[in-house]
């Protein structure tokens, strides 16, 4: 594994001052899978606490201290940003994912320290200086043969962790043990806050390569009692199917079409909406998250029913007006990218949005050219008139009738002064 320079003067930092810096959790996953990582979590071995872990790293740039409970300092480099953290035990007093009380302990061995994490995979460490993997679980070898396993006993103390697992599954291609997909199913959900279930089904659906083996891995962890809207389309076969097929096809395109992360999330929980009835998918959404405009734009999207092919052949005039009319109820590019992940051909697709984004519209539908105050210049009296002159600009504006402010006070004034 390769670490950049600033890592290893980090850690030769902390072997001066007498510590043991030990680089844990996804960064050695993924360094292990030839992954970079520029979020690095370093482990401090025999510091007494994170006050004198930042003196060793107050010079580098600002720390700060992030998380109630299980305490970290937080350190940026250019683009490298560093998390520490003092070895722990995870000691369980409550229900739910934040029911645990944290103890450090500057003696706890690495395998101590690594046995309250969830699975063998996120439990190893290297040293970067002696260029050592510490592995007492055996996650290399989980790694290398695609398995997912838990670590040790405390796995079933958080139920979070079932969720981890599926995500886990579609992130990395992998099968779940047995025993650790058992104990999955003995978790208690409902215990788990709804931006927690969120942030899991995200990380699933935007940072997976294959997502539908982690949507396949929820039956057997138990994770799908969660979702009763998916449950239900799961009992149609054919229909999973073609969910499943879309969600990875989209995962795929991301690559292709530079697909920032916003859009595809809306695509990605539209694709899961398309089968469901508006109640269902408003329901399954507000059960995750409170962020409105994901679920409105989400909602629209799978609802609208629009096909590629009734429009496509139609001339350019024609096609501009059904596609501005349709910015207004959706975003184009979203709408296109949905229709590419059911797998409408690339060519019809590919003209509407060339067509969008000529006349100005595949983000967004076209602002109004004329406005209440060129009404108002017009004469006409501010109140209602002023609007409901602005709304028939608008309408003619969408049909194409003018495409600047300089024609369109033309067009009104002929409409206003001939009214």
């Amino acid at each position: 594994m390769v670490f950049s320079p600033m890592t290893i003067d980090i850690c030769k930092r902390f072997q001066a001052a007498g510590y043991w810096a030990v680089l844990v959790g996804g960064c050695v996953r993924d360094g292990i899978l030839g992954r970079a990582a520029t979020d690095l979590d370093i482990e401090i071995f025999g510091a007494e606490s994170l006050a004198d872990v930042k003196l060793v790293i107050n010079d580098l740039g600002p720390v700060s201290m992030v998380g109630q409970s299980y305490q970290v300092l937080k350190l940026r480099v250019g683009e490298q940003e560093f998390d520490f953290s003092l070895p722990r035990r995870d000691v369980k007093v409550g229900s739910g994912h934040r029911g645990f009380v944290v103890e450090t302990d500057a003696k706890m061995s690495f395998e101590e320290a690594a046995s309250r994490r969830d699975f063998t995979m996120n439990a190893m460490g290297f040293d970067p200086l002696t260029e050592t993997l510490l592995d007492p679980f055996g996650g290399q070898a989980d790694l290398k043969n695609k398995v997912l396993r838990h670590v040790g006993p405390a796995f079933s103390e958080d139920p979070l962790r079932a969720l981890r697992a599926v995500q886990f599954v579609g992130r990395f291609e992998l099968s779940i043990a047995p025993d650790t997909a058992q104990l999955c199913r003995k978790l208690s959900l409902n215990e788990l806050a709804r931006e927690r279930v969120f942030a899991e089904l995200d990380k699933l659906l935007l940072l997976s390569e294959t997502p539908s083996l982690g949507f396949e891995a929820m039956e057997e962890t138990g994770v799908l009692a969660l979702f009763p809207e998916l449950a239900r389309i799961r009992l149609d076969r054919e229909t999973w199917d073609v969910m499943m097929a879309s969600l990875d096809r989209l995962s795929l395109m991301d690559l292709d079409f530079k697909f920032e992360r916003k859009r595809r999330r809306i695509v990605m929980f539209s694709l899961l909406c398309r089968v469901m009835t508006p109640d269902e998918c408003a329901a399954f959404l507000d059960r995750l998250t409170q962020d409105r405009e994901l679920v409105g734009a989400a909602v629209r999207l799978s609802m609208e029913t629009l096909n590629p092919d009734d429009i496509v052949w139609l001339q350019d005039a024609d096609l501009d007006i059904i596609l501005r009319r349709l910015s207004l109820k959706v975003c184009i590019y979203e709408w296109i990218m949905g229709w590419m992940a059911v797998g409408a051909e690339f060519e019809k697709l590919e003209r509407l949005q060339d067509r969008a984004e000529f006349i100005g519209v595949i983000e967004s539908a076209p602002a109004a050219l004329i406005l209440g105050r060129h009404m108002i210049e017009l004469g006409v009296t501010p109140g209602p008139e002023v609007g409901k002159w602005v709304k028939q600009a608008y309408e003619a504006q969408l049909d194409g009738i003018f495409a600047t402010e300089e024609d369109g006070i033309v067009w009104i004034s002929d409409q206003f002064l001939g009214h």
